[in-house]
């Protein structure tokens, strides 16, 4: 489960604010990827190279933080990235 608002103390209490069914990741645009890169970096997140731009795999060690960096629903992420169901 992912939680896209709320604290440590308080779960989120909107629908829109949880996703029940985590994807594999996210996909981003070369542009987004040149943008966001010095952050990933920063963060330890690793990408892969396919042919629609940079896979962001959810499997590693920064799990947590990703949907929280790429997923629109969370109201400080730093880019609207594409969830991706499979990876």
């Amino acid at each position: 489960m992912i939680y896209f608002a709320g604290q440590d103390d308080m779960l989120p209490t909107a629908a829109d604010q949880v996703e029940p069914h985590p994807m594999c990741g996210y996909r981003l645009t070369d542009e987004q990827y040149a943008e966001l890169r010095p952050t990933l970096d920063l963060h330890g997140i690793r990408t892969t190279r396919d042919d629609a731009g940079r896979l962001v795999p959810l499997a590693q060690p920064a799990r947590g933080l990703i949907p929280l960096l790429l997923d629109a629903r969370h109201e400080h992420a730093v880019a609207e990235a594409e969830p991706v169901a499979d990876c």
